[in-house]
This record gives C-alpha cells, structure tokens and sequence, in this order.
C-alpha cells in the first residue's frame, strides 16, 4: 500500500487536472457520474480509493463465482475469505446463470488458444486483486477473461510486434496492457482515457513495471507525444487526443467505450483514427448501443458507424463473451432477468492502402 500511495502522490504531482471534477467536454451520463463520483472520493476519501481504484462501488473487476479455497485463506485470511465466500454464495448476483456464463467465458479462453497465456497471468498475483476465481494453474475474474480474450487474440492475429505502436482508447486500470507488454516488451504504449482511469493505470503498472519509463499527462508535449521511445508507456489525457502526429501507429484498440459516448465524442476519436490511418483497428462495441425498446446510453451509435472504406474488413464475428450472460433489467416497468438488449461484435480492420 506504501508503494501505491507514493505513485499516486507523484502521478497527482504530474496530473494537475487530476482533482478538478469539471470536465471540458459534454459527456454521457455514465462517464459524467463516473467523473464526479470519482473525483470526490479522491478528494474526500482517498485512502478508500488507493484500497480499492480496480474494485470498488463504482467501477470494478466484474467479480467471480464463489469459490473458498486453501488458497484464497493464505492469501485473505480464513475470516476474510469466508466471509467473501459466503456474501457470493448467498447472493443471486454470482450465482446461477453468472456462474454458468463465467465458466463457459473461462473455456473460450482456453478454447481460442489462451491457455498458456492465462496461467502465465494469474490474476490473483496482480496488484490490488481483490476477486479471484482458481482453476488449474490460474485464476480469473471476469474482467480478467476479458482481457485474456482480447490479449490472446491480439497476439494470434499478430497486431503487434516487439518495435509497435499501440494507442488503446479506453483503457480501465490497464489490465490489457500488463499482459501484452510482457509478450512484446519493446511495444510502445499509448493508453487514452480520462485522467483518474490513467491514475489507476498508473497505479497498477507501475508496480508491475517499475523499470519502465511511464511518461504522464503533464510530462506530455507534442514533441514527447510523438518522439515516444521503445517500451515507454504514455498516459495520454482524453483532452491531448488530437496532439498525436505519428509517422507509424501500427495498431488502435477500443473495447466496449465507443459504443457509450455521445455520437459527437466518438466522431471526434473516430475522425482522428481515420486521418491517421493506423495498420490495424481492433474494435468490439455493442451493434446497437441504445436499442429503441431499451435506450441504454445516450446516444445512436450503431455497427455502420465504425465501418469506413479507409480500412479493409479483416475480421468479423459476434464477441463470445458473456453471451450466455443475463441481467436484471427493467422491461416494461418490471425488473427482469435477460440478455442485454444488444449484442457486442468483434472487428479488425487493415489500412486500405489504396485509399
């Protein structure tokens, strides 16, 4: 916890911005609640927030099944560990159809050839990991299976390469990252988000990549942004989008943000992507992001919104993940349990070099 509060005391130090709860820009109702909450109880609670910047109320790692193991009670403490056992064990929200999906989830993992990958990656060793789910010689949360997906099929599809250049918009706490920059260490990393995302970033790549030069919001100016070194990690504020001029961006990556900003935002991202023309754009968002039965965010945006004769179609298919996955939502006045109204896909489009 020393080490976590010494971070966050100089990545504030180098992110003046980082506790203003105004933002510049008009943004959708989840990132606009997001934005306040967080910040306040940066504020106002901030032991609270170092304790929990992956898993808290407001944001987390998505959870597990119960499960109480040898392990969980070394690592938590017998009461720690059963008492978490039994709030999942009694509660609707980890068990049945959740269940039944998380393993299925875990299996895709395995089945797509992510094995290796996922036991080289235990969740449960990575900083602050409060949830944790144990099978063979690893162990996941939710969250986690979502970044082995995405990790597992990067590195199939060969995306990225040991000089690359990868700008991931939207990127949490950087789980994603702290998996592919041990396979390609010299990849030049260029995360996109908010600025109390990027404090978590920060905060959790930092302990895993101590040696690493991480570059942060206010250390950036155009002539940085653009003269990055191999294996540098730049913090890259929402705001600085548009300073970016490089020469090769191999690969632009977004998971499931596009499909939640206002249609303004995502053309303002989306524009910049298409002049700068990156080798690869590696998407998943939902193919409608506000069905009219159930408008979900604030906005229109629908899968012919991220189609563009700039790029060529190189893979296209439904997103396995969570599929099985059902929520309680309210239909008609009553709450629910379903599907969500829209499922995700899963794009990766090639550079038209003709265009």
């Amino acid at each position: 916890m020393e080490s976590i509060k010494k971070n966050f005391l100089f990545f504030l130090k180098n992110c003046k911005s980082l506790k203003k709860t105004k933002f510049h820009k008009k943004l959708d109702k989840k990132h606009s609640r997001l934005n306040l909450k967080t910040k306040n109880l940066i504020n106002e609670d901030l032991d609270n927030f170092l304790k929990n910047f992956r898993d808290s109320d407001l944001h987390d790692d998505l959870g597990c099944p119960p499960q109480i193991t040898i392990k969980h009670i070394k690592i938590k403490g017998l009461f720690t560990a059963l008492k978490d056992y039994l709030i999942r064990l009694s509660s609707k929200l980890y068990t049945g159809n959740y269940s039944e999906s998380f393993f299925y989830d875990m299996d895709l993992i395995y089945k797509l050839g992510g094995k290796k990958l996922a036991e080289k990656n235990p969740v449960h060793l990575t900083p602050m990991c409060k949830t944790f789910f144990f099978k063979g010689k690893t162990s996941f949360n939710l969250r986690w299976i979502r970044y082995l997906y995405f990790s597992t099929r990067i590195l199939k599809k060969k995306l990225l390469k040991s000089n690359s250049t990868w700008i991931d918009i939207g990127s949490y706490y950087g789980g994603l990252q702290s998996i592919l920059k041990k396979e390609v260490p010299n990849c030049k990393i260029i995360l996109v988000d908010f600025d109390y995302q990027l404090c978590k970033s920060y905060l959790f790549l930092k302990e895993i990549f101590p040696k690493t030069d991480h570059i942060l919001p206010d250390q950036l100016t155009i002539k940085k942004i653009n003269n990055i070194s191999n294996g540098d990690i730049v913090y890259l504020p929402v705001e600085k989008f548009n300073l970016i001029n490089l020469k090769k961006i191999d690969l632009i990556t977004n998971f499931f943000s596009f499909g939640e900003m206002t249609k303004e935002n995502f053309y303002g991202y989306y524009k910049k992507i298409q002049k700068d023309r990156p080798n690869h754009i590696y998407m998943s968002n939902r193919f409608i992001s506000s069905p009219w039965f159930e408008k979900t965010y604030d906005t229109s945006i629908n899968i012919l919104n991220y189609l563009s004769n700039k790029f060529n179609l190189i893979y296209f298919d439904i997103l396995p993940l969570h599929i099985n996955l059902q929520s309680n939502i309210k239909v008609n006045g009553k709450i629910k349990k379903r599907a969500p109204s829209s499922n995700y896909f899963e794009i990766i489009m090639k550079k038209n070099e003709k265009k």
